[in-house]
């Protein structure tokens, strides 16, 4: 988690800080009285990804408030949402979900760094589901939009309450994309793991003409694109290659013994157009891409 979301966080102060006292870093504790947001069935969700995993997120929101409310996420920054406000042509953000990496929320805490409020905590899968709220109202104080926002800050300890995070996918333990590769006399059985909501789209295959590299191709319907390479050089090609400036895939792995550098290179631009499924899940891929690739295992083949 890039530590740029602070940068939101520093302007924001919590809702919670009027409404909250007391609460702890799991989920907010029930009230004496059973609260509707934690009796009844989630009204807002939302999906968030942290690397290769994807979690959904979901709470309650009082039902005369939920036709104003809207979960915002960012194509940019896949790990965070904005709750969004809109009547008419009225709208502005009153919340904001954040999801981090458990390791990385402590050690930021541990430096003082303003940060989201901690609200839900997966030990399992080592992650943290924050919220900060609004410092100031988005609207003109004495409006009806301004009473809606008052409404839900009224309400936040209980839509807080209800909050829900649940994985939905994620790496698989074993690889399931795997070929061979050629280099020299040598082969070479090269596998990995894509997310296992991705697999179905995903092909890697080697390249007709080249018996040392491979594309990852995305494929869905007739919707069709090469969205990575993975290629072997020697470790002399490569070093030299790079001595010239000329332009390579980026180095995974090198083998100084057998004499070889995995290198992987992605794509430039988006190869469908934005805003449809395919875009989408295309970029699901890339975000998970820094996790993918700790999981290559290249070993030799008869």
């Amino acid at each position: 988690m890039k530590k740029m979301r602070n940068i939101f966080a520093a302007a924001m102060v919590l809702v919670m800080a009027a409404t909250m006292t007391g609460c702890t870093t799991q989920q907010a504790p029930e009230t004496e009285q059973t609260n509707t947001a934690q009796t009844e069935e989630p009204n807002m969700r939302t999906v968030l990804q942290l690397g290769a995993s994807r979690y959904e997120v979901s709470f309650r929101v009082p039902s005369d408030l939920a036709e104003y409310l809207s979960l915002t996420t960012f194509p940019e920054d896949t790990a965070a949402a904005n709750i969004l406000f809109t009547k008419g042509d009225q709208d502005g953000n009153i919340g904001r979900l954040v999801i981090y990496d458990a390791a990385e929320y402590d050690a930021m805490k541990n430096e003082n760094l303003t940060l989201e409020t901690e609200m839900l905590r997966d030990e399992e899968n080592g992650v943290v589901l924050a919220y900060n709220g609004p410092q100031d109202s988005v609207f003109e104080p004495g409006t009806e939009e301004a009473n809606l926002v008052q409404q839900y800050q009224n309400a936040a300890q209980d839509i807080l309450g209800s909050l829900k995070l649940e994985k939905i996918s994620g790496l698989p333990a074993e690889p399931n994309m795997d070929t061979v590769l050629q280099l020299g006399e040598q082969r070479y059985a090269i596998s990995f793991s894509v997310p296992d909501n991705l697999v179905e789209y995903l092909s890697f295959e080697p390249y007709s003409e080249y018996d040392n590299a491979a594309t990852i191709q995305f494929k869905k319907g007739d919707k069709v694109g090469n969205i990575g390479s993975i290629v072997l050089y020697t470790t002399s090609e490569y070093d030299d290659l790079k001595t010239q400036e000329v332009p390579l895939e980026t180095e995974v792995l090198r083998d100084e013994e057998n004499g070889y550098v995995l290198a992987y290179g992605g794509m430039q631009d988006s190869v469908f157009e934005p805003g449809t499924e395919e875009a989408d899940l295309v970029l699901q891929y890339h975000n998970a891409v820094a996790d993918v690739l700790k999981t290559i295992k290249v070993e030799k083949s008869a």
